[in-house]
Formats: structure tokens, C-alpha cells, sequence
């Protein structure tokens, strides 16, 4: 597997086998609580959460915190601007999918644009000359066409999910296109330095939301439910709650 992408096989199997498990526990029933989220594995899924969140505090965040000191702002802002770039080809697929297709046209431009102007991505020139990004995932795609989000889900390492959006991760995976074109090694290190650069620039939230959540697992819960489901209505109107999680690990943060 060493010319195939890492983080889409890696992340593709873990949620089959995740997604698979979880089926037979009448995951499609409703549940009246829980603010209106679906969590009928709830005690399962606060047992993963607590070992994802410490390994978040005792490994993750004290690599990001390094990563945040050593490096100089304009560094990480280039470095998430590459990241967002290699992020084009979903956008562009999921647009075409949803019908948008300004949308689409906007993501190809900015590719283009960011691509040569922006010197491969390090700089986000489309923005600076009004091509504002679009982005969109499989999981949007699915809402719009009417899916509901399913059971939340808690996956290991991975955080925070539902059937929905995990079913979307599988098929965006592979709509990146470029890790089947470099060697095992450089992808799982792009994923590396995404994984790293997105918790860095959420230090202060996250600690701010941990210092003022009375269940941090219902907080991250609420919030990952309300921004997605805010995404796919193309809304930007959350709540403070809603503004970031704690691992769920996307292009447009």
C-alpha cells in the first residue's frame, strides 16, 4: 500500500469497522434527548471519548503547544493554507454534487489561483482578490440530499461523528486524489502536521470551552451537531458552543 493514501485507507477502514460494529444496536431509533441529538450508545461512546480526550491532553496538545511556540504566525498560517488547498478536489466534487455550481467554478478557481499566484497554496491569494472558499464535504452532500445524521458516534482517535458523516468521510477520502501519487511516508506526514496545525490554532477555545463546560462530552456533542448541521444548511449562525470541537478534524477550520 506504500503508493496509496494513507490517511483515506487508514480512515476508511476505521470507520467500516466502526460503522459496521455499531449497526446491529438499533442505531437508526429516535431519541427524544440529549437536546435533540441521537446518541443511543452514549455510555460507549463517553468511554472512548474520555481515552481520546487524554490523549489529547498528554500527547496532542503538548506537541501542538510546541508547534504553536516554535513556529511564527505567518509559518502556520502558510502551512494550514497549504492544507486547505490539497482540500480542493472534494470541494470542487461536492459542489458539482449539491448543484452549486458557482460553487464549484469558485473552488476550481481558487485552486488555480492558489496554485500558482499563491506559490502551491502558501498563500491564500484567491481570498486577498475576493474568491472567497466554498467548501463542502460528502457528508453536506448527503444532507442536502435529504440524509439524516444517524447515530452520533464517537470513533477512536478520530472524535466526534455520526453515520452520516462518516459514510461522507469514506467517499471524500479518495476525492483528494493526491496521495496516490507520493509515497506512504510524505502523506502520513501531511496528516501529521494537519492533525498538529488544527489543534494549535485551537488551544485557547478548547481550553476555554473545558474550563467552562459542566460535561465537556455533552459540549463537544452539542457543538459538533450544530456546526455540522449549520454546514449544511450553508449557515454561519451557531452557537458559542458550536464555534469548534475538539477533534473533529476537517479543511475549512
Amino acid at each position: 500500500m506504500k503508493n496509496a493514501t494513507t490517511k483515506a485507507v487508514l480512515t476508511s477502514l476505521l470507520l467500516a469497522c466502526t460503522i459496521t460494529a455499531f449497526a446491529p444496536f438499533d442505531a437508526w431509533a429516535k431519541d427524544a434527548g440529549n437536546n435533540g441529538v441521537h446518541d443511543p450508545l452514549e455510555g460507549m461512546n463517553r468511554r472512548i471519548f474520555w481515552v481520546n480526550d487524554k490523549l489529547d491532553t498528554y500527547l496532542l496538545k503538548p506537541i501542538a503547544t510546541g508547534y504553536d511556540y516554535a513556529l511564527p504566525d505567518f509559518a502556520q498560517t502558510a502551512i494550514r493554507n497549504v492544507i486547505a488547498n490539497l482540500y480542493s478536489g472534494t470541494n470542487i466534487a461536492n459542489n458539482l454534487l449539491q448543484g452549486k455550481f458557482s460553487g464549484a467554478g469558485t473552488s476550481l478557481g481558487r485552486l488555480i489561483i492558489n496554485s500558482t499566484l499563491g506559490l502551491g497554496g502558501l498563500m491564500d491569494t484567491a481570498t486577498e482578490l475576493g474568491v472567497d472558499a466554498r467548501s463542502e464535504d460528502f457528508g453536506q452532500t448527503l444532507g442536502v440530499w435529504g440524509a439524516g445524521p444517524g447515530p452520533y458516534l464517537v470513533v477512536p482517535l478520530l472524535g466526534p461523528t455520526n453515520v452520516r458523516d462518516g459514510v461522507g468521510r469514506l467517499v471524500d477520502s479518495p476525492l483528494r486524489v493526491w496521495p496516490l501519487f507520493v509515497d506512504f511516508n510524505v502523506a502520513t506526514a501531511e496528516f501529521g502536521v494537519e492533525v498538529v496545525s488544527l489543534r494549535a490554532q485551537h488551544l485557547d477555545t478548547i481550553d476555554a470551552l473545558k474550563s467552562t463546560s459542566f460535561d465537556f462530552y455533552a459540549a463537544v456533542r452539542n457543538g459538533y451537531t450544530q456546526r455540522r448541521s449549520a454546514a449544511i444548511r450553508d449557515s454561519n449562525e451557531t452557537d458559542a458552543d458550536a464555534e469548534e470541537d475538539l477533534y473533529y478534524f476537517d479543511d475549512d477550520e
